[in-house]
């Protein structure tokens, strides 16, 4: 092998790692597609301790892309998934098929997802929607103020809310379903052992 053919496939690695460890991490706000912290390990537990205060989820209602409105406020009884992404968001495009293959084995079993575009465009959000084949509730974040409420900084962001409104968990960049799914399954326990303390 010539030396400019050995520079030459060291180049190429170093574009693919370097390529592998943006698309594993979370996409900044302010900077789009700059790196944040790196996806969860898939041994590490999918669910962190609830906060020793609880917190109430802030409220909203969008808009969605089939022309429904939907608050926080009509889910309340549900676990409730909300995913933030952006179309810009490679993690966000990555996670989207596991979103929506999660939620079609949920539907009808007391958990609601909805998906909230913000720092994008409306016409770039349905976009991504028709793309992935989201069929949960999505919509666009035209004002702002949802970011601003749940303070979204990078993306993809998750939170799960529980039936009574308040918040159970979040999640910093992307999940895939099994982690999804799990984060469900014992956030659920935790829930339905809470009525008996």
């Amino acid at each position: 092998m010539s030396h400019a053919t050995g520079l030459r496939a060291l180049f190429t690695t170093s574009l693919l790692v370097t390529a592998l460890f943006f698309l594993c991490a979370g996409c900044g706000k302010d900077e789009r597609k700059e790196a944040g912290p790196a996806q969860s390990d898939r041994s590490a537990p999918a669910v962190s301790p609830a906060p020793a205060e609880p917190v109430k989820a802030p409220p909203f209602k969008i808009k969605t892309f089939d022309g429904k409105d939907l608050s926080l406020e009509d889910m309340k009884g549900s676990l409730v998934v909300v995913n933030f992404f952006a179309s810009w968001c490679g993690p966000c495009r990555i996670e989207a098929p596991e979103f929506e293959s999660a939620w079609s084995k949920l539907k009808g079993q007391g958990v609601k997802f909805v998906g909230i575009a913000v720092d994008d465009t409306e016409e770039n959000a349905r976009m991504f929607v028709k793309k992935f084949g989201l069929t949960f509730p999505t919509g666009f974040d035209a004002t702002g103020q949802i970011m601003r409420d749940y303070q979204i900084n990078f993306m993809p962001r998750t939170y799960f809310i529980g039936k009574d409104g308040m918040l159970l968990y979040v999640h910093h960049g992307m999940m895939n379903e099994e982690q999804l799914l799990l984060a469900i399954t014992q956030l659920s326990k935790d829930e339905s052992a809470c009525k008996t303390c």
